[in-house]
């Protein structure tokens, strides 16, 4: 590693460098194996890092100060992340000794972990299992759970119970290094309790039971920043339904349970469930559930509003929302699809409710009445006075009424609905819909003009004033030249696109759109055009943004010799050296690069 990279990489500023949080979150990633192999060069080490997907990790130094990158989330927020705290922490140890790192993180994975282990003698797998075990509580609690399975007299229900009740109900706050091993053990009696069916149904669905409460208290006692609880709690969900349906319960003592769990539930436990275990519950238990969850139904005087501030606001349209998502699924369950359209009609104020009355018809082939449902969604969407951009719920009732048009021969009523959704918020995407319903009418030519046209209009309009009198290049004043230009593009016409960005004001994305369309015939054009975007990414100051900043300008270089303008490229070049000469890892790079 190179020298300043050394002296300035300790575990001290590491962790000054990330904070406390994401240090600890670190240790336990680099402690776990999932750094890959160190790549070094200059004040620069890298490597891959197991996340929840494959992260590329870089750290390294820049004017006397750490600089990092990563590919996940907090990573490309700018933010330094516990994927650059576990590189940091590998880095620092390879250092010290080279050859420390060098098993545990030259292992590929699980898969090939486990294939190593495959090979040894059963005795001394035992013997190291055991060892760990007596050191790591987590993995004794789940080799306990899976001797107890195996046991020649059959389980032990009651001490399964009591099992869980232990591991979801720990002695103190769960903090979030801890948490995996928690949901390790959730997940093994998930497994033993699993390995009860089809023999000892009644007991796995009461375990099943018991486990769905014990998450939910164990909510409230453990970080669960990564979201563990639920995906567990959905696989205790999905084995209570096997049991039910192997060991029927009673129905309406499971219609409370499944009423109670929807209402209460914090992590949304057994919810909308009374559609899923209708067979289940029968008509006995669908009348109970009715009975249970319609006079709180018929409470509900209107939708409250989802954005009010206050607490007792926000808790009321939860109640609300949880109440009529009840009402959905019994109607579904009970497959009433006018019972459904009713519960939905009652407060229906937005697309998606409209979106979903057209659903619930088209479902059952009532396509008349979708169809004017959607017609009526479509309408009452566009009269909302709240916004302009078109929603995908509004996009959706969109093309049903127009395939519906399609099919029934009103090919020119479809072409208008386009046109009305073009002319209200005129983007690409509209325009070709637009063209292309127009196109299967016959009548392209015709609206490819007239929405030329009306884009025109609006790009040469004088510009709009803004709030307080004063002009200058806002966004709002380009985008309608943008438009006209991305139009051309998707036409194909990309000369007339061009001349069209040059006339007047224009986005920087949209010109160099236009003139990556035509590299080809004028490459210098592109190449002077993406001249800023090298700035921006050396303003950025990570190893990963000079990568990007040598990268565009090997495309530049390219482009000036496509364009007979070699000498051009060297003079920027020399430009961006002279100005960044003191950023060493940068000056690096491009002489690696370039």
């Amino acid at each position: 590693m190179a020298d300043a990279l050394d002296q300035l990489l300790t575990t001290r500023r590491l962790r000054d460098f990330a904070g406390k949080v994401m240090f600890e979150r670190g240790e336990e990633y680099a402690e776990e194996g999932a750094v890959g192999p160190l790549a070094r060069e200059f004040d620069l080490v890298r490597a891959e890092v197991q996340g929840s997907v494959l992260y590329e990790v870089e750290l390294g130094v820049e004017d006397g100060e750490l600089v990092a990158n990563c590919t996940c989330p907090v990573g490309d927020d700018g933010r330094v992340c516990k994927h650059v705290v576990a590189l940091g922490l590998v880095a620092i140890r390879d250092r010290a000794d080279p050859a420390a790192t060098r098993s545990p993180h030259s292992v590929v994975g699980r898969a090939a972990l486990a294939s190593a282990l495959a090979r040894l003698p059963a005795d001394d797998l035992a013997a190291l299992l055991a060892d760990a075990a007596m050191h790591d509580a987590g993995l004794r609690s789940r080799l306990e759970v899976r001797l107890r399975s195996s046991q020649p007299a059959g389980p032990d229900v009651a001490e399964i119970a009591r099992e869980i009740r232990r591991v979801t109900r720990p002695r103190s706050f769960v903090e979030w290094r801890a948490a995996p091993a928690v949901a390790r053990s959730v997940d093994d009696l998930i497994d033993e309790v699993e390995r009860l069916l089809p023999a000892h149904a009644a007991a796995a669905r009461d375990l099943c039971e018991r486990l769905v409460e014990g998450l939910e208290g164990l909510l409230e006692r453990m970080d669960d920043s990564d979201g563990r609880i639920r995906p567990l709690c959905e696989r205790t969900e999905a084995l209570h339904l096997r049991a039910c349906e192997a060991a029927p319960p009673d129905p309406a003592a499971l219609a409370k349970l499944l009423y109670r769990s929807h209402m209460e539930s914090e992590i949304d436990a057994f919810h909308g469930a009374v559609a899923r275990y209708a067979r289940i519950l029968g008509p006995t238990g669908l009348a109970a559930f009715r009975r249970l969850v319609e006079p709180a139904w018929k409470a509900l005087d209107r939708k409250p509003r989802r954005d009010a501030i206050t607490s007792a606001a926000a808790s009321a349209w939860l109640h609300g929302f949880r109440v009529r998502s009840a009402m959905e699924a019994l109607a579904r369950a009970e497959g009433d699809v006018d019972e459904l359209v009713r519960v939905i009609a009652r407060d229906a104020d937005s697309a998606s409710d409209a979106v979903r009355i057209v659903e619930a018809y088209a479902g059952v082939g009532r396509t008349d009445e979708a169809l004017a449902a959607a017609e009526r969604g479509l309408d009452e969407a566009r009269r909302d006075p709240r916004g302009r951009a078109e929603s995908p719920d509004e996009r959706a009732l969109e093309d049903f009424v127009v395939a519906r048009y399609a099919e029934r021969g009103r090919s020119l009523d479809a072409v208008a609905v386009r046109w009305t959704t073009f002319e209200r918020a005129p983007s690409r995407p509209a325009y070709a819909r637009l063209v292309a319903t127009a196109e299967a009418a016959g009548v392209r030519a015709a609206w490819r003009d007239k929405a030329l046209a009306h884009v025109r209009r609006q790009a040469e309009a004088p510009p709009a004033v803004p709030r307080g009198g004063r002009r200058g290049p806002h966004a709002e004043e380009r985008a309608p030249r943008d438009l006209w230009v991305g139009i051309l593009l998707d036409e194909g016409d990309a000369d007339g696109a061009w001349d069209v960005a040059q006339a007047g004001p224009c986005g920087e994305e949209a010109v160099v759109e236009v003139a990556e369309r035509r590299s080809r015939t004028h490459p210098v054009e592109l190449a002077r055009l993406l001249r800023p975007a090298v700035a921006r990414a050396i303003e950025r100051r990570s190893p990963r943004s000079y990568e990007e900043a040598a990268t565009i300008l090997r495309r530049i270089r390219t482009l000036c010799e496509a364009g007979r303008k070699p000498e051009e490229f060297r003079q920027f070049l020399e430009e961006v050296r002279t100005t960044h000469r003191a950023k060493r890892s940068l000056m690096a790079i491009l002489d690696r690069r370039l």
